[in-house]
This record gives C-alpha cells, structure tokens and sequence, in this order.
C-alpha cells in the first residue's frame, strides 16, 4: 500500500569547520608567501565544508562565509547563484531609486509651489463702481443722506493775485514771506509791453552811400544830432532822436517836415516777463498782504477766480 503521510526526513549531518591549514610564523618575524587557492565549485560543498578551503586567511574570510552559509542552508554557493543575488541586488536598489525619487517629486508638489498670486482689483482706484439700476432702486434714503453729512464741507475761501513783480528772486522771496500766512499759493508769468519812447527818424535807404547823403544834407540845413544806423534791423536808417513824451516827438517831427524831410515817428515797444503771486485765503479771514510786504507801494492786488 502507498502511505499517505509525510515522507521521512532524513537528517542532516551538522556543519563543521573544514580543517584547513593555519597560519605559520616564522621565528624571524617573516611571514611565509601565501598559495593561490581556487576556490571549489558548488558541488563540494559537503556536510564538512569545502574540502581544501584555507579558512585561516583573512583575504578569503568573505567567501568563507559565503560557503559555511549556503552548506548549512542546504544551498549551493556557485557563480550562477551569486550572478542571480547580484541581480538581486540591482533590482532592490532601483526600487529603492524610484522610491526616493517618487518621494521628492510629492514634497515638491505639497511644499515646493509658490503661493498663487493675488488677482488685481476689479477696479482701479478712484473709480466709482458700476451698478445696476435695480441694484440702487431699493437704497434707503437714509444712506444717501448719512453719507452727504460723513463728506466734510467745503471751506469758502477768495482768492487773489498780487503783482507785477519784474524778477523772479523778487518774487520768491515775497512768497516765502506770504506762505505761513495763506492756506494756498503759486505764482504765473506774464508777458507785457512795455513802452520805451517815440523815435523820430529818416527811413532805410537802399545803400551806405544813400544813407550818408541824407546825413550830409541835415547837416547842411544845421541839424547835428542824428545817428546813421549801421546793423541791425534798422540798419542805414537816420536816426533823429528817442523822445519820452509823444508831443515832444511830434514837434521834431513837424520841424523836420518843414525843411523837406520825409521824417517818420513810432512807438518803441518791448515785450518783458512779468510775475504775479496767486493766494489763497478763508472767506472770513482778515488778511493784508501789505503787513507781510511793507513799503511795497510798486505792486497791486486784484481778486480773481479760485484755484
């Protein structure tokens, strides 16, 4: 009959050390030259160990182990066998690769990102949000009130400019004496005509020559103070005199007329800056700028729109 149980098991013998050869000193303190040894194949691993195997020598210490290991386990210590751990090996530690590297990438994900930005307003500043009708339809009017009594109000102010001043360190240093004393200030520039007399004088001629002849007959009717202009816009004109008063030059002129000469009289006029100081001041306050500018009977005040 076949039994049914479990096959037998036969023991096995217990590992021993392989009594290999042991390490000599010499009494000179030399020591001997160390053999080659080839390791035996999987098939001598025994129940005693490798026959012929030097267990003495620390160089082989790692194979030894290797052999006394795989022969108590029952297991041969060959080069396939140590080819597949090595294999082994490679493949725990591009595990262990793809492990750390799966790692960093989810740190990376949770603590690596940078915070999102924050979206810009809807608005710019100083724009009134747009609403629909239905949305204002229901405010209280309450609210619109309130928010008419939170404005602060307005402070009446009048204004005036004060001028002309001909420089501006002039006028600089009447503002720095004004600014304390105003709630605003600033200045503007003008442009006025300023007039500079009434020349008398012969029109240009066509030529130096020309010019010179109409000298020559004045003097030969006992007129000596003219000026033949020489450059300018009015060169070759005859000069006759620059008079302050409009009739005195209207009387030379007269007189030139009546010896002959086609004589012409105008109005010299120059355009020069003018600057005026523009100020500011509560409606019921007291203010006199002659306080702050005394002795300053040149210049004139006049109101003028606020700014």
């Amino acid at each position: 009959m076949l039994s049914l149980g479990p096959p037998e098991m036969t023991p096995r013998s217990r590992c021993k050390r392989a009594a290999g050869p042991r390490r000599v000193r010499w009494s000179s303190g030399s020591w001997p030259v160390a053999r080659s040894v080839t390791p035996p194949h999987a098939s001598a691993c025994m129940a005693a160990g490798p026959n012929g195997w030097p267990r003495g020598w620390r160089a082989m210490a790692a194979m030894s182990r290797c052999w006394i290991i795989r022969c108590c386990a029952g297991l041969p210590c060959g080069r396939k066998n140590q080819a597949l751990g090595d294999k082994t090996m490679f493949l725990r530690f591009l595990f262990l690769l793809l492990l750390a590297l799966n790692l960093g990438a989810a740190a990376w994900l949770v603590f690596g990102r940078a915070p999102p930005r924050a979206l810009p307003p809807a608005t710019d500043p100083g724009v009134t949000e747009l609403r629909l009708l239905s949305e204002t339809r229901h405010v209280a009017p309450a609210s619109a009130a309130s928010a008419s009594a939170s404005a602060p109000a307005a402070v009446a102010e009048r204004c005036t400019t004060l001028g002309p001043f001909t420089t501006t360190v002039d006028m600089r240093a009447a503002m720095q004496k004004l600014s304390p004393h105003v709630a605003r200030i600033q200045y503007h520039e003008e442009q006025v005509s300023h007039s500079h007399g009434y020349w008398v004088y012969l029109p240009a001629t066509a030529g130096r020559e020309a010019a010179l002849d109409e000298a020559r007959a004045l003097a030969a009717k006992g007129i000596n103070d003219y000026y033949v202009v020489t450059a300018g816009d009015a060169q070759n004109t005859v000069s006759l005199g620059l008079f302050d008063d409009e009739s005195n030059a209207k009387n030379r002129l007269a007189a030139l007329q009546k010896l002959g000469f086609a004589a012409k009289v105008k109005q010299r006029i120059d355009t020069e800056p003018a600057y005026w100081i523009d100020y500011a001041v509560p409606a019921n306050a007291t203010f006199s700028w002659q306080a702050w500018l005394p002795g300053r009977n040149d210049l004139q005040s006049k109101s003028i729109d606020c700014f």
